[in-house]
Parts: structure tokens; C-alpha cells; sequence
């Protein structure tokens, strides 16, 4: 997952743990409230939690795929110290005033593609063919190369689409842990713009290249490879995906903005 990493002004570390446990009932979700925004999740995404304001790029160093503007970013996952065991951020939810995305034409232009498909609701497969894009915060240098699973997701305080998605520089093919789940959402009173991202794992894929594939062939049918990929996505079941993907859903539709608290 490509990540814009903007200047950090403000880091807290919030380690939370399951709650007390007894005959009648333990814990199965945290809930974090932060900066006025406010969460909650299952134990099975993760335990520990990092949020973090993040400071946008200055506007006149600003560059379309390597500048965002400013966040509140939280950092769910399984392990202690991720950056010393490879832990990949199961879940990454930023959320963008609007205010803020606005002097960012770049930005802007994605928020405002959003609202017109919320809106509009156009039929989301038609933008699952190579070369096509669904909105996307932060905006980075790379492509989606897939898109599949898309839908419109309509909460209490937000709505906005979900998709399966990979960003990479280049066509590989794809492994159990290359594709994310993305909410792009805004809401209803269009103050905040959220942007949230999930690994998943997927037995329909192998879990690596082959020493044995062959580059060439694929190559030659990268076009074919993509079709039958997205058409495996479109017809599994809810159990090739972990977590599942109605769960990283719900997440979203648990959010509390400021005055909401």
C-alpha cells in the first residue's frame, strides 16, 4: 500500500488491550476516541493503536502523488513494535477536514469526483477495466492495477464507495497479500473526508510468486490475467477474504465526528 507520509506534528501512542475478562463476558472490541474523532473495532483487526496528527505539505512545495494535506491518522494492528516485526498496519483510517483538502487542486478534484458518485451512483464495475481509477485519498504516484467488489456504502453519518484495490508501479502478479480494502466516505454534512484502508489476506491468490512463473507469458496476457482476476474476486464468497470484509466495513459506520461525542 502506497503511503504519503507527511511531516508528523503530534504523535500518541494508545496501547489497548482487551478488557477484563470473567465467566459471563470478555471484551471483543476497543473503541478510541482522538483529535474529536471517535472509533470502534473488532479485537480480531488488532489491540494496539497509534493515532497521530499529521501536518500537511506546505502548499508551495505541493506535488501531485507525494504531498497530502492534513490528517488525523489512526494505525490499528496486531503486534507492539511493527517496525521491528514487518507488521503491516491491518488498518489505516485518516480522516481530512475538508477545509483542509480544499487548497489542494489535486485533492480537491478527488473529493469532488466522490461527491458526484455518491450523488449519481453510477455502476461501479464499469470502472474496474486496466486504466481506470476510483477516488482515492491521499493521491499517490501510482496506479490502482485492480479494482473489484465495489459498493456504495450508506452509514448514519457518512456515505461514500468500498472496493478491493492494489497501487503499484507496475503489473506484478498479485499474491494472498497484495490487494487492500478501501473506504473513501464523506459526511453528511460534508465536513470530513475519510479515507480508510484495511489489509486483507486471500487464498485466491498464492502466497508468492513462483520461482518457476513465467514473466513472458504474462506479459503477453496481462489484459486476460486482470479480466479472470477480477472475475475470481467478483464470485467468491465472503470466507476467501480475512478479516471479512462486511467487519472492516462496520468500522467505518462506528466513527463519531466532534459534536457527535
Amino acid at each position: 500500500m502506497n503511503v504519503i507520509k507527511p511531516v508528523v506534528y503530534c504523535i500518541m501512542l494508545l496501547i489497548l488491550m482487551p478488557g477484563p475478562t470473567s465467566a459471563q463476558s470478555e471484551s471483543t472490541s476497543h473503541t478510541i476516541v482522538f483529535d474529536g474523532i471517535g472509533l470502534t473495532f473488532d479485537t480480531t483487526i488488532g489491540d494496539w493503536v497509534m493515532a497521530r496528527q499529521q501536518a500537511g505539505t506546505p502548499l508551495e512545495a505541493a506535488q501531485v502523488g507525494f504531498s497530502d494535506a492534513a490528517s488525523t491518522t489512526f494505525l490499528i494492528f496486531s503486534d507492539p513494535y511493527p517496525e521491528l516485526t514487518g507488521d503491516q498496519f491491518p488498518a489505516r483510517i485518516s480522516v481530512y477536514r475538508m477545509a483542509d483538502i480544499a487548497p489542494y487542486d489535486f485533492l480537491q478534484a478527488e473529493a469532488d469526483e466522490l461527491a458526484t458518485m455518491i450523488d449519481t451512483r453510477p455502476d461501479l464495475t464499469q470502472f474496474y477495466a486496466y486504466g481506470n481509477q476510483l477516488p482515492y485519498l491521499p493521491v499517490v504516484s501510482h496506479g490502482q492495477i485492480i479494482r473489484a467488489r465495489g459498493s456504495y456504502i450508506d452509514g448514519e453519518r457518512l456515505r461514500g464507495i468500498a472496493y478491493l484495490t492494489t497501487i503499484q508501479a507496475s503489473v506484478d502478479p498479485l499474491t494472498s497479500r497484495s490487494l487492500f480494502y478501501t473506504i473513501q466516505a464523506i459526511t453528511d454534512d460534508g465536513q470530513f473526508y475519510i479515507s480508510a484502508n484495511f489489509a486483507i489476506n486471500t487464498y485466491l491468490f498464492p502466497p508468492e510468486i513462483p520461482l518457476d512463473f513465467d514473466l513472458v507469458a504474462f506479459e503477453e496476457n496481462i489484459d486476460g490475467y486482470l479480466a479472470d482476476s477480477i472475475a475470481m474476486l467478483q464470485s467468491a464468497g465472503d470466507s476467501a477474504f480475512s478479516p471479512p470484509l462486511p467487519l472492516l466495513e462496520s468500522i467505518v459506520h462506528t466513527m463519531t465526528f466532534g459534536a457527535d461525542h
